[in-house]
């Protein structure tokens, strides 16, 4: 067996030095890491490696570990810990905890008076605290009136079912999109006016 290896080796070699002499610019890559030392079982390392692992032997151990049993959590309350956050997320919480804005802003009319503003006016990337609960309040109303439209789809309604769900599915998102419209002419003023 080793003379056969040994003779492969060689024959090997002598391919790949004629293919080197006869074309420097031909390299066959599958031929030579096949017919190298390690691929053919002359690695090295393989005989002190294989040299312990003779002497050792893995342990034949039963082990009873006691795991945790963790519940699944019920369908609706996943549902409700996704809208939370992404009630927190869409509200820009992480912008409130980094810039730390006040929750409304003050502004000055011509007679004198100051009132409350709750949109900080032509900025975009900044908001106030009730600006962005009012805006992320209004994306989980449009978002739950996609759901109310997917519920409609279920083929177990009864057909006065299914236009409630219809109806208020189109209501919601038709109420998310105009009163976030409304929000953003407010603190964009012009907006899309020609």
């Amino acid at each position: 067996s080793k003379g056969t290896r040994k003779e492969l080796y060689r024959s090997s070699y002598f391919l790949h030095t004629a293919q080197r002499v006869l074309n420097p610019a031909y390299i066959t890559l599958p031929l030579v890491s096949f017919f190298t030392p390690a691929a053919m079982g002359l690695d090295p390392f393989t005989p002190p490696v294989a040299a312990v692992f003779k002497l050792l032997r893995v342990p034949d151990l039963k082990l009873k570990l006691k795991v945790p049993r963790i519940s699944r959590p019920e369908p609706m309350s996943v549902c409700f810990v996704l809208i939370a956050s992404y009630f927190l997320i869409s509200s820009g919480i992480i912008y409130d905890f980094v810039v730390n804005p006040p929750s409304m802003g003050q502004t000055q009319d011509p007679t004198g008076y100051i009132k409350s503003v709750p949109f900080l006016p032509r900025r975009i990337n900044g908001q106030y605290i009730i600006e962005g609960l009012s805006a992320g309040f209004l994306f989980v109303v449009g978002g739950f009136g996609v759901i109310l439209l997917d519920w409609a789809n279920n083929k177990t309604l009864r057909s006065r079912d299914r236009i409630l769900y219809n109806l208020s599915g189109f209501l919601c998102c038709a109420i998310a999109y105009n009163v976030c419209m409304m929000f953003f002419k407010i603190k964009v003023p012009g907006y899309m006016n020609s």
